[in-house]
């Protein structure tokens, strides 16, 4: 649902709902039972929330994150949340680390 709001431009209301299914599901799934692709999936999706509503520094946090669970071997996700921290490094004049965040995310984009 927070996606949709998303797609919709209410970015305040999205953002709410993905901190809601984060609590939700860090509050009814046992640790053992939690796993790496959701872990990078729920904070890319509240770090591109983050982005859309100006938090820049939020956002980073969460996509930088959501880049650390690379290991859940989703490359979509992956090849996404570089291409946000690029348009966040893009926002800050830092030049290089876009350059770089924009390359591996085309990298992984056009990867077989």
């Amino acid at each position: 649902m927070g996606n949709v709001l998303s797609s919709a431009g209410r970015f305040e209301d999205a953002l709410k709902l993905q901190l809601k299914a984060e609590k939700t599901r860090k509050e009814n799934i046992p640790k053992d039972m939690d796993d790496v692709k959701w872990t990078a999936v729920i904070n890319q999706n509240i770090g591109r929330c983050h982005a859309l509503v100006g938090q820049f520094d939020k956002a980073e946090h969460r996509l930088q994150l959501a880049k650390e669970f690379e290991g859940s071997k989703n490359w979509g996700i992956l090849a996404y949340t570089m291409f946000a921290l690029a348009n966040i490094e893009r926002r800050k004049n830092n030049a290089a680390a876009k350059e770089a965040s924009y390359s591996y995310f085309f990298a992984l984009s056009l990867a077989p």
